[in-house]
């Protein structure tokens, strides 16, 4: 983890353990910790209809990076004092200066000129950035009221102040019930297990948040997403495949990134996008993709190893001697015998798999045909393994015929999930959920044979 580059002390500490944090007023944090977690990053969202105010209605809980987050004052001048008007909370992995600059950038405060978006807008989504204003919580949002009761603030107090609290979701409950005993105003900063942290402002009516991409809570499996999607498509649990063990894999890592390094550029992905050209400032991003491209690469070798399973194991038992025409016809039918009638057939897609699997690479009409292969022997080798393991003893023919189209799989599948991720502003950083709707979005042949894995649907 890179250092920060900015050296500044922090006022205080606290850590994050779950993954999420609950944020607010006393009465905020109790119906944060009593909801489901929020899971994505912000969506644009119109303000609750009715009323004279603008406010939009928050879960009072945000994905948080785990580990170690700094409390940092930010001062400013109130009449002749110089004193703490905001504070702002960064996890220690990050630039504090990185940060604040880029929500400053999207949304800073609405009293200042060139301060961006004011609202949950397009521009603010797109960034990653949640926007709280002054009636999206606090008083005006009464919800978890009636469960905690707090101790009350003498009326002739002779200052305004403004306090929230920041804890992990899962000691949230506890922080309140200890906190709710004392005067707003007069709690201790730091919570007693070092899992929260409450920030008083004093002299300040009105009190605005937003919050960053707190990326390590981010789902970009999508899972939910993409499961919902196709939850019709699934086939019933007896017939889904694996999960294989990590020593059992068709493709190894260098042979995906491969196929991915030699993938046409997309029009549609600038050449210099700030998005591949990330900054000390975002190295979570960086381990976080990388994550994710791991994840691709295993999730893609458990459909190829479902996918021999499915059709291959079967086909060996039945003709194990077999001509290259019968096992064409039968492995890649040519729509009179499609195994999902009456849905739209790809004959191009039959054709291109016959073509490879006869070895006429050059009849193949899919542009994924233009990069080299991985090396066939040792994926050769592992093919044989794995089916030897499923008592079939391919020819060697054989198998050089399945690696070739299975090479063309998953170039096929690659070129479509990196459409995906340019789609989704990833621009090439391809995560599982481009690989479950490159399969499910593609052919019927590929959904009928290709989500037969248990991972796929796991994802």
């Amino acid at each position: 983890m890179a250092t920060p580059t900015t050296q500044i002390m922090p006022l205080a500490t606290f850590e994050i353990h779950s993954g999420h944090l609950c944020y607010g007023a006393l009465h905020n944090i109790y119906h944060g910790a009593s909801s489901d977690k929020v899971g994505g990053l912000p969506l644009p969202q119109e303000p609750i209809p009715g009323g004279t105010i603008r406010r939009h209605e928050a879960a009072f809980n945000l994905p948080a990076l785990i580990g170690t987050w700094n409390i940092y004052a930010l001062i400013g001048k109130y009449g002749d004092n110089m004193q703490i008007v905001a504070y702002f909370a960064s996890h220690h992995s990050l630039d504090p200066a990185f940060e604040v600059d880029k929500i400053l950038r999207v949304s800073g405060s609405p009293y200042e000129r060139d301060s961006g978006s004011t609202f949950k807008d397009n521009d603010t989504a797109r960034e990653g950035v949640f926007v709280i204003n002054r009636y999206d919580w606090g008083w005006i949002d009464s919800r978890g009221g009636e469960e905690v009761q707090e101790a009350e603030v003498p009326i002739d107090l002779p200052y305004h102040f403004s306090t929230i609290g920041l804890v992990d979701f899962d000691t949230a409950k506890d922080f309140v019930s200890r906190l709710k005993f004392h005067r707003a105003d007069q709690r201790d900063m730091v919570g007693e297990d070092g899992r929260g942290v409450w920030l008083t402002i004093r002299d300040a009516e009105y009190q605005f948040g937003r919050f960053g991409q707190l990326r390590d809570g981010f789902d970009f499996s999508q899972r939910h997403r993409v499961k919902t999607l196709f939850a019709d498509e699934k086939p019933g649990d007896a017939e889904l495949l694996g999960p294989y063990a990590s020593g059992e894999y068709v493709l190894s890592r260098a042979d995906v990134d491969a196929v991915k390094d030699h993938l046409s550029q997309d029009p549609l992905q600038p050449e210099s996008d700030p998005f591949l050209n990330l900054n000390e400032g975002d190295t979570s991003v960086k381990e976080g993709l990388e994550k994710w491209w791991s994840a691709s690469v295993d999730l893609t070798n458990q459909i190829l190893l479902s996918f021999l399973e499915y059709s291959i194991v079967p086909y060996l038992h039945e003709h194990p001697h077999e001509s290259p025409a019968t096992a064409t016809r039968l492995l890649f039918p040519d729509g009179s015998n499609d195994p999902q009638p009456g849905k739209e057939y790809n004959f191009t897609l039959a054709e291109d798999l016959k073509s490879r699997f006869l070895g006429n690479e050059n009849n193949a009409s899919s542009s994924s045909t233009a990069t080299s292969d991985p090396e066939h022997a040792p994926v050769k080798a592992r093919m044989r393994i794995f089916l030897e393991d499923r008592r079939v003893h391919p020819e060697e023919d054989f198998l050089e015929s399945v690696c070739r189209v299975l090479a063309f799989i998953v170039k096929d599948l690659m070129e479509m999930a990196k459409r995906s991720s340019v789609d989704n502003e990833r621009f090439g950083h391809i995560v599982p959920s481009d690989v479950f709707l490159a399969v499910m979005n593609d052919t019927s042949w590929y959904q009928h044979n290709l989500s037969r894995s248990r991972a796929f649907w796991c994802l």
